[in-house]
């Protein structure tokens, strides 16, 4: 998050033009680590498919949502100041927001809070040992580089993380949004403020997707009773027959 609030403050401050692009790609590569934390902690607070449900897609949402209405706020943004002030306006946000993290994101590693009760009891007691506390001993960059070193590990070992699912997930979304102002630019010569503001159809498409997703849950309950392999159990390819439909039609608005 520092090092997101870092680029971002240094973005506009550049007088060299292709500079706040260099700064934008290491910013953004910041991103995933908050909207990775909110959506594991959403699946640990609520127990069970059916309470998860609502509040995932409600996160994915808001997260997509909030990609797509930036250009919208920057068009209005640029019909009276420059685009360096869009750079500071989320700079402030940015920095506003950030307490928010820390209050609204609670403890929800099984391992963390382990750790806690461990050190709780053997305060209280002269001679008491626990596997969660002799696995916790490691210092601060070792769980660091621990945290750093599996995501990349994946990464360049699972071919589907690394190039089938970057390539669907990132790769639809971006193309439907990012592609909008070239689009609207070079067919009917529109300026940059006012091709940002047809990308509220993006957001109303996403919000249609959402609504497509939580009415049709149903059916990613019933799959239970059709699974042989583990009976009672839901599917979890039922989840993309929806997917699907809400992905496409809701990006294209």
């Amino acid at each position: 998050m520092g090092t997101m609030v870092a680029e971002e403050l240094r973005a506009p401050q550049n007088s060299i033009a292709n500079s706040p692009k260099v700064m934008r790609f290491f910013s953004g590569g910041c991103v995933p680590i908050m909207s990775n934390a909110v959506a594991s902690i959403v699946s640990n607070v609520f127990h069970g498919d059916r309470a998860r449900s609502i509040p995932i897609c409600l996160y994915v949402t808001t997260y997509l949502v909030a990609t797509s209405i930036d250009p919208v706020i920057g068009a209005s943004i640029l019909q009276s100041l420059s685009w360096r002030c869009i750079g500071h306006i989320e700079l402030i946000f940015t920095a506003a927001f950030f307490p928010l993290f820390i209050i609204g994101l609670p403890e929800t590693r099984g391992s963390a809070i382990l750790r806690v009760r461990a050190k709780r009891i053997i305060s209280k007691s002269e001679e008491v040992y626990t596997a969660n506390k002799l696995h916790h001993d490691a210092k601060l960059y070792q769980a660091i580089l621990q945290s750093m070193q599996r995501p990349l590990y994946m990464l360049f070992t699972e071919p589907v993380v690394f190039i089938v699912w970057a390539a669907f997930s990132l790769g639809t979304v971006y193309l439907f949004t990012q592609s909008v102002e070239l689009v609207y630019g070079q067919l009917y010569g529109w300026d940059a403020i006012l091709a940002g503001y047809v990308q509220i159809a993006i957001v109303f498409g996403e919000i249609l997707g959402c609504g497509l997703c939580m009415s049709t849950k149903g059916w990613y309950y019933a799959s239970a009773d059709h699974n042989t392999e583990v009976p009672g159990t839901s599917i979890p390819e039922a989840r993309l027959y929806t997917s699907i439909i809400g992905g496409f039609f809701g990006v294209t608005g």
